[in-house]
């Protein structure tokens, strides 16, 4: 993390709103969720904004901007957080965890001892999906003397990678605040080029929160199970299109297109990230993955912890899956948690991949966490039909079945297996190298198991309960 100069968005003629889209009571509800974060230097003292993002019985955690409570060359001497409900007085606050060497990382924060009573978890909001234009608010502790506390109103100008870009009038002291949009956290506010800032989304910022094993709360259909508690969707029984149809394009391996029945499984939201896999060679001394160097330290795994780990041969995902209490999907499991019920051809829909929607069609490096992976989770528009990321591109991913071109005409229409041996396994999703045909949701590759290379990774399912 660097200078407050990165967050600076100064206050244009000190615009403070409090949303008509909300009453004042929600205001006062929403700001029991905001904190004064400071954080003192021997040359002085940065002010930023903080929000509650989860309770123990003795402890609140907070997240902000990791630049807030980061000094250019030495840290704070102390961090301190102030509540809007208590602002007579401050509690000091430890850093958990924090992600270094980023203007946009993010810090996590810890408080004990006299807490606030009347405070509030602030809710996230992952799904609705911003085109631009959408009004959203901005909760903050701006440092203009005289001024506690602020509402002000931004405008959302759409994503850009895997950032949330806006326009707005926020000076630095918001850094770290939450954007609001409908009373629900949609971004953490990092930083700004004169009156247009950047955000990180919802998305990344959760997911992030997640590895840090923070989050309690679940929304939607989701779940956390076994010992990585990462988010989980089930998958409910039925029916489903596998393969493909007829007349189309695509390979033997393919056809043809079945209706499968599959009972009820459960299926990680994200592929496995370079930290979740890291305590699980920490803890079980299994040998370490090809390309392991680039992240074999505590800069880089800050760095590119959130990304999906690679290198992987088909063993190794089977063990940490086992470890972790789950198992590899099934090729028929991972196809129709890609593809839903609707024979859809990519996860998102019919419409040909895009920037937005993953990430593909990349040429070759050896560099592949700096230069080619993104973070597990950034594509909002390429989510599949039961919520999850990066199902096409990023990383091929290991399923559980040995290969056979001839299995679709010959293996059952019940919860298919696959086959009982074989030479190779089969690998799903396409991968940051790969060209559009490849990230079809009925796409088949075959690798040898043993195989550890710079686009193999994974993730986990397991039997619903």
């Amino acid at each position: 993390m660097v200078s407050i100069r990165f967050l600076v968005f100064f206050l244009v003629g000190m615009v403070v709103v409090v949303s008509p889209v909300w009453s004042e009571v929600s205001i006062n509800t929403l700001k029991k969720g905001v904190v004064k974060v400071t954080a003192q230097f021997t040359q002085g003292r940065k002010v930023g904004t903080g929000f509650i993002v989860g309770q123990s019985q003795k402890n609140l955690f907070v997240v902000t901007a990791s630049h807030v409570v980061e000094g250019e060359v030495e840290p704070p001497q102390s961090i301190t957080l102030t509540f809007f409900t208590r602002q007579e007085d401050s509690l000091v606050a430890q850093v958990v965890k924090k992600e270094g060497g980023d203007s946009r990382g993010l810090a996590l924060l810890k408080v004990g001892g006299d807490i606030p009573q009347d405070v509030e978890i602030l809710e996230w909001d992952s799904k609705t999906r911003f085109q631009g234009g959408e009004e959203f608010q901005l909760i903050g502790f701006p440092r203009i003397s005289g001024i506690p506390w602020t509402v002000t109103k931004g405008i959302i100008s759409g994503f850009e990678g895997q950032i949330l870009k806006f326009s707005g009038a926020v000076e630095e002291g918001n850094s770290g605040g939450p954007l609001l949009y409908q009373g629900k956290v949609i971004g953490v506010a990092m930083e700004v080029t004169g009156q247009f800032g950047s955000a990180k989304p919802t998305q990344i910022a959760k997911f992030t929160l997640d590895n840090w094993l923070v989050l309690p709360e679940l929304t939607g259909g989701e779940e956390k199970q076994g010992r990585d508690d990462v988010p989980m969707v089930v998958i409910p029984a039925g029916e489903f299109l596998m393969g493909k149809a007829e007349g189309l394009d695509g390979g033997p391996d393919e056809k043809p297109q079945r209706s499968i029945f599959l009972d009820a499984f459960s299926i990680d939201v994200y592929e496995v990230t370079v930290e979740q896999y890291h305590r699980f060679v920490r803890a079980t001394g299994q040998q370490i993955p090809k390309y392991w160097d680039q992240v074999n330290d505590e800069v880089s795994r800050a760095r590119f912890g959130t990304k999906p780990v690679v290198g992987v041969s088909w063993f190794d995902a089977n063990a940490y899956c086992k470890w972790v209490g789950k198992r590899l999907p099934t090729e028929a499991e991972w196809e129709k948690a890609a593809r839903g019920e609707d024979g859809r051809f990519f996860p998102w829909g019919n419409d040909a991949p895009g920037k937005k929607s993953a990430n593909f069609e990349q040429d070759p490096t050896e560099l592949v966490y700096a230069e080619r992976l993104t973070p597990a989770g950034i594509f909002e528009p390429g989510r599949s039909a039961y919520g999850l990321f990066d199902m096409a591109g990023n990383v091929w991913e290991w399923v559980n079945d040995w290969y056979s071109e001839n299995y679709y005409r010959v293996g059952p229409l019940k919860n298919p297996p696959g086959p009982p041996q074989g030479i190779v396994k089969v690998l799903r999703g396409g991968s940051w190298k790969s060209k559009e045909r490849h990230l079809r949701t009925e796409n088949r590759r075959d690798f040898s198991p043993n195989r550890r290379e710079p686009d193999l990774g994974f993730r986990c399912a397991r039997n619903a309960s």
